[in-house]
């Protein structure tokens, strides 16, 4: 993993090989979660990695679903293989699109 400009990376490989070694010992992650940059709903559609990263952890026999977010108060929930329904109540929350809302920031 590298830090340079306030921007952490890391590879989708080492993090799904050390979430699939966390499913295998038992714990059940719930949710996989990172952001995106760039504003708008549009900035919080799943890439070819997150596509593939998220296929193998469920592959793996995990049900975390995936979960991008931005700045702007974006967020989106996903999956390849499980299925899911997900509600976001709260003041000033919006449900934008199918799985996407916009969330108050202050």
């Amino acid at each position: 993993m590298s830090n340079s400009n306030n921007n952490a990376k890391a590879s989708a490989k080492s993090c799904s090989d050390v979430l699939i070694d966390l499913f295998e010992k038992g714990y059940k992650p719930q949710l996989v979660a990172h952001s995106h940059p760039g504003r708008g709903p549009e900035a919080t559609s799943p890439s070819g990695i997150d596509i593939n990263y998220l296929t193998k952890i469920q592959d793996a026999g995990s049900e975390a679903l995936g979960l991008i977010v931005t700045r702007d108060g974006y967020i989106r929930f996903f999956s390849v293989r499980t299925e899911y329904a997900v509600s976001i109540k709260g003041k000033g929350v919006q449900h934008v699109a199918e799985d996407v809302f916009k969330v108050p920031l202050a």
